[in-house]
């Protein structure tokens, strides 16, 4: 959910940034240290304190909301497919969405790499330095061996139910998802597909 809020279309709030850049690096030091000794109670308590964090907003304050448009894509594909899990089925999905959304706002992707990543700043490019951020996003997704592809999940997952999926996501042809990028049914397949 810190991820969902740090990509905000338009507004931007400096404590918040800040906040939401703690709690990701939090998560990211802990989440390996967890996973290597689940009875670590230190990580674990790192990891949940970062979670009510995510949870109850304070990522989010002064923003107006965040970019859920991955959340709703996932919310489809777990409703096809029941057998995915909710994390799991965003973390087959983030990596794709943040591809195709990030030319629309580099510098905030670009700003995630930096202070989250450690990515060096390319000023003479910064869609470099954003796509840099985002590939260490999905190796370390990999080194926690969460699925970073559609085919790595725990079902079957048919490009042929892509249209099926989409089309609820827009209700119906009824709205688009709002972000960095607005999204259409066209667009929700395209990353669908990127995914696979």
């Amino acid at each position: 959910h810190t991820l969902e809020r740090y990509f905000i279309p338009n507004t931007r709030n400096q404590m918040t940034d800040e906040i939401a850049e703690g709690v990701l690096r939090v998560v990211i030091e802990n989440g390996k240290k967890g996973l290597e000794n689940p009875t670590d109670y230190d990580a674990m308590s790192e990891i949940m304190w970062a979670g009510s964090l995510s949870h109850n907003g304070l990522t989010g304050c002064g923003t107006g909301g965040g970019d859920w448009a991955c959340h709703q894509l996932e919310h489809e594909l777990s409703g096809k497919y029941p057998e995915v899990a909710h994390g799991a089925g965003l973390s087959a999905l983030f990596c794709s969405w943040a591809r195709y959304v990030c030319r629309d706002d580099p510098m905030r992707f670009a700003q995630l790499a930096v202070r989250v990543w450690d990515v060096e700043m390319n000023f003479e490019n910064p869609l470099k330095t954003a796509l840099d951020g985002i590939q260490r996003i999905e190796d370390y997704f990999k080194s926690l061996n969460m699925p970073v592809r559609l085919s790595e999940l725990a079902a079957d997952v048919k490009e042929a139910d892509f249209d099926e999926m989409a089309e609820k996501c827009t209700n119906f042809g009824r709205r688009v998802l709002p972000g960095i990028r607005e999204l259409g049914k066209r667009e929700m397949m395209e990353i669908y597909r990127m995914a696979l």
